[in-house]
């Protein structure tokens, strides 16, 4: 454990405590309820404030229904549909909410953008939602032929302008929780514009073409993959990524984030 990081840590919540970003009130201090693994020790997050009170956060609508990733037309178990399987490799989304929805946005760019990394936490208890509605309503359970967790990777310059990936912290607390292993089997290639400055699909998808890579194919090949971020808008960043891990003999690919654009 590094001390002065926890001591610099308790000071700086004690000065300037954490407001709720959804009702603005000021937060309290609480005990982390997941372990981050590597990408969390790395991140070196010591605040242990609550940025996300419980009643804030039961204000967040959890998707009720599920849609293609290709179309956005409702898909009951958020398969892709056959018009748009020729142009996706993913082969299903699980999305917790909707980025419209002011909190859950202000969740997502407070971790992103105020580099706060324990808001993963509050992330995975609302990914904790659907997938356990999907298991419950329609018999669906990604987790059950020991599938493996692939992040979205950030391109290193990126990772050390935020000092974290937000995607492998919110991976590392559903492997943890769900008791499977989570690997970062994706690099990126090149350093790519990000993809919330570019609004036109046809853009976004040529932004992000060829911008991974898998280096150790053994590591995918033959297994089911759940491919973890944060946001997907128009799918191109996570159809780039599954496109590189079906090449690499990855079988299914379930996109799972915490909200849809």
């Amino acid at each position: 454990m590094d001390y002065f990081k926890q001591t610099i840590a308790w000071l700086t919540d004690l000065i300037f405590p954490a407001r709720c970003i959804g009702c603005n009130k000021f937060g309290h201090a609480y005990s982390p309820r997941y372990s981050y693994g590597e990408a969390g020790r790395q991140a070196g997050d010591g605040h242990n404030q609550n940025w996300l009170c419980k009643s804030c956060r039961a204000k967040i609508k959890i998707a009720s229904t599920s849609a293609c990733i290709g179309c956005n037309q409702s898909s009951p178990r958020g398969d892709t549909c056959l018009s748009c399987c020729r142009e996706n490799a993913i082969d299903r989304i699980i999305a917790a909410g909707n980025y419209a929805d002011p909190i859950l946005r202000n969740l997502i760019t407070t971790l992103k953008y105020r580099f706060v990394p324990s808001l993963a936490e509050q992330c995975l208890v609302l990914i904790e939602r659907p997938l356990r509605d999907m298991h419950q309503s329609k018999g669906v359970n990604i987790f059950e032929n020991n599938p493996v967790i692939v992040p979205v990777p950030l391109h290193p310059y990126r990772f050390n302008w935020r000092g974290f990936n937000q995607a492998e912290l919110i991976g590392h607390l559903v492997a943890n929780t769900y008791q499977v292993h989570i690997l970062n089997a994706l690099s990126r290639n090149r350093r790519t514009d990000p993809q919330a400055n570019i609004d036109d699909p046809i853009e976004r998808a040529q932004n992000i073409a060829d911008a991974f890579h898998c280096p150790d194919p053994s590591l995918v090949s033959e297994h089911d993959i759940i491919l973890v971020d944060d946001v997907c808008t128009s799918g191109a960043t996570l159809n780039a990524c599954a496109k590189v891990l079906k090449s690499s003999g990855a079988r299914k690919i379930t996109a799972l984030v915490v909200a849809r654009g």
